[in-house]
């Protein structure tokens, strides 16, 4: 083997063990792609800590909070000085499941008037809690013990857009026929899929028809989610940020580099609780350094007006 060979083999043995999928830790890039422009932490709405953890590659998945509170453009990895991580998006194959509250019946005059145009029948109407105001689109699942059933299902909500004329109303956000027709085996789930929501509750309706109500588990919702993979140059925390109007989604270099970032094995990272980014902690901040620029510029004006009185005294007047 000539030297010019073992150089080139020696090369290609030093690409796969820096891309390598035997630790996250190996897999390096040039800091040029890892290091992204700076950006102010403070401007978004909301941040949450991900703790210190090895270098390497890493994955982090959007949680309820992040997914209700952003519009995905506007995430974004920052490190303690300021500066940006670039990251790649990437769908996540296993929905994000969150259970609600049992359904609680509610009396709904209104509702169970309008409804449905068919007259006589049964209707059971039931209240519904969502986790956070501003929820993204879902699907919602409910699940029923009974074997032989057919049943129409709507969920509505009410509008809250003051610039509407049915604001206050209640409308109809899904709907959806339930039928199972096999004495035998379980009944399929009914899944309803939700637009985004802005209210925090809203109605199951059920039209029984001129049967007994529809025993119904407990609601659960499933959005779909995704990933940021991204390269940790140290150990050190950083912070998710996000909810910024007028932010585009982010260009980094990084992208140039996906076939061979999404081959490598990453290390799973979560984020801590969210906060708001004018929490007491800012708020606190922000008025120290009003209270600070006041009082110089207090000082300021005074030294200003003792300059002139000392001007005109020498001067006689």
């Amino acid at each position: 083997m000539t030297w010019r060979a073992l150089a080139k083999a020696m090369l290609m043995a030093g690409a796969a063990l820096a891309w390598g999928a035997l630790s996250p830790a190996r897999a390096q890039t040039p800091a040029s792609l890892t290091g992204g422009a700076g950006i102010e932490r403070a401007s978004f709405d909301y941040q949450r800590r991900i703790p210190a953890g090895i270098s390497g590659v890493a994955s982090l998945r959007l949680d309820l909070q992040a997914l209700a509170h952003s519009r995905l453009a506007d995430v974004r990895l920052v490190t303690d000085d300021g500066f940006q991580v670039p990251y790649l998006i990437e769908d996540d194959g296993v929905p994000l499941r969150v259970v609600l509250p049992p359904l609680v019946p509610v009396s709904e005059p209104e509702i169970s008037a309008g409804v449905s145009q068919r007259q006589g029948h049964v209707r059971t109407v039931y209240a519904i809690a969502f986790p956070l105001a501003g929820m993204p689109p879902s699907d919602l699942v409910l699940e029923t013990g009974a074997r032989v059933f057919e049943r129409e299902v709507s969920v509505l909500v009410k509008s809250e857009d003051p610039r509407r004329r049915d604001s206050g109303r209640w409308q109809t956000a899904a709907w959806g026929a339930w039928r199972h027709t096999d004495p035998d085996t379980p009944a399929a789930p009914l899944i309803l899929a939700l637009p985004a929501l802005r209210p925090t509750s809203g109605r199951v309706v059920v039209d029984e028809g001129d049967n007994r109500p529809l025993p119904i588990a407990a609601p659960t919702l499933e959005l779909r989610t995704c990933r940021l993979r991204f390269m940790r140059e140290t150990s050190a925390g950083l912070w998710l940020v996000y909810g910024k109007a007028g932010l585009t989604a982010p260009r980094y270099d990084l992208a140039l580099l996906e076939p061979r970032l999404r081959t490598t094995d990453a290390a799973e990272v979560t984020a801590g609780p969210e906060r708001p980014s004018s929490g007491p902690e800012t708020e606190g901040r922000r008025k120290a350094l009003f209270w600070g620029v006041l009082i110089v510029a207090i000082v300021a004006l005074l030294a200003l007006v003792a300059r002139l009185l000392r001007v005109r005294t020498e001067n006689g007047e």
